[in-house]
């Protein structure tokens, strides 16, 4: 596929992040105090007064960001050449239908673009924490291939001796899950964290190494995302996941991830002020990954290993936008940056299947394949049943 012809980081979120008292008066428009006021409050307010200030704000918000496109247009996108990072093809692009006639005849329709989505779920017990991955492979040709995978996860056996000292062992194990901390999964039970997180990023990023031969590879989210990168806490996960990184992202390069919305909000709104079938290389992934190390703990040798690797993809990937219809918001993508227009141009194709969204269908079919065929609707209906049959009530469930 020809290129089409060229027409003139947010860090990762952090727990311990601090909210300073100007940042927090602008979000409000008011000072904390005046805000929590009840005077400044509708006291016994009807839905009509609702629906009065939804309307105000939405029209306030709407005519912002139009203006912010049009600032970018004019000012920003002409000099995206110029930035900080800028790769070689940096700059915006207008998709002609030629393009997206033979995206679709050649790679989309004939199978020859896999897409890679999964979900997880889980159910933390008093006794075991349960937890389902499922992923899918998607393509355009009828081809579907699934897999899933469950965990039980316990902390401790009890397996007779002292009882009251392994009591204490199982809650001591138990407290050191409790959610607090810093880092990766910080706010939450760090293992389980990583094995709906981690396993189920590493699995699909796998599965489009080894598990299809179509020339292009679509996935969502980052494609080196955090809980990879940092390993979750886990040394070994960042054993078993860089190679495979490396070869998918760096050695084979013919594809493309879609960031979800509200993951990236600079870009998103670079990305909201292109034109219907236009794309835009922003920069390159560099500042991206640092950003993702810097929130990264590593034991001793693990961190220059990776900022290694971290370093060769920065310089290899670009972080882009496209718009793929009129109605339909702007996408954020990574791409490798010897094939990232052509990438692009394809999964605009798949976006344009969903006028409204724009977003790749086959993602989306990858994603609802991942939880309804593969039974994840279903994890805590199953669960409770499961609490039924054995007479306990789901109440005694943590």
């Amino acid at each position: 596929m020809d290129d089409p012809s060229r027409h003139a980081q947010t860090p990762p979120f952090d727990d311990n992040s601090i909210v300073t008292d100007v940042e927090l008066q602008r979000a409000l428009g008011q000072s904390l105090r005046k805000a929590l006021d009840f005077g400044s409050w509708d006291e016994n307010a009807d839905l009509e007064k609702m629906t009065a200030s939804v309307h105000r704000f939405v029209s306030s918000s709407v005519a912002v960001e139009q203006r912010w496109r049009e600032i970018i247009q004019a000012e920003v996108f002409p000099k995206l050449p110029e930035f900080t990072d800028a790769p070689e093809q940096a700059g915006v692009y207008t998709v002609r239908p030629a393009h997206l006639r033979d995206a679709y005849r050649n790679s989309l329709l004939c199978g020859d673009v896999t897409a890679v989505n999964g979900s997880s779920a889980g159910h933390d017990g008093a006794a075991a924490a349960l937890v389902a991955i499922g992923i899918c492979l998607v393509r355009y040709d009828g081809n579907l291939q699934s897999w899933r995978t469950t965990f039980l996860r316990r902390d401790q056996a009890i397996a007779g001796g002292n009882l009251v000292d392994e009591i204490r062992s199982v809650l001591d194990s138990r407290g050191r899950r409790s959610p607090v901390g810093s880092g990766p999964g910080a706010g939450r039970d760090r293992v389980t964290y990583l094995l709906r997180r981690g396993v189920m990023a590493a699995a699909e990023r796998k599965a489009l190494l080894e598990k299809t031969q179509t020339r292009w590879r679509l996935g969502h989210g980052m494609p080196a995302p955090l809980e990879l990168l940092t390993g979750s806490g886990s040394m070994a996960l960042i054993d078993e996941t860089l190679p495979i990184l490396e070869q998918l992202l760096i050695d084979y390069r013919r594809w493309i991830f879609l960031l979800s919305p509200g993951s990236h909000y600079a870009f998103a709104t670079l990305a909201n002020a292109l034109e219907k079938q236009q794309i835009a290389i922003f920069q390159k992934g560099k500042a991206a990954l640092d950003d993702i190390l810097e929130s990264g703990h590593f034991v001793h040798g693990y961190r220059r290993k990776v900022e290694d690797f971290a370093r060769r993809l920065g310089e290899a990937m670009v972080v882009g936008g496209l718009r793929a219809t009129e109605h339909a918001p702007g996408q954020v993508f990574v791409a490798h940056a010897d094939h990232a227009l052509p990438a692009a141009v394809l999964a605009m194709a798949d976006a344009a299947l969903q006028p409204h969204r724009g977003f790749p269908l086959s993602l989306d079919l990858a994603a609802v394949s991942s939880k309804v065929l593969l039974g994840m609707e279903a994890f805590q209906g199953l669960v409770e049943a499961a609490y039924a049959k054995a007479g306990v009530p789901h109440l005694f469930a943590t």
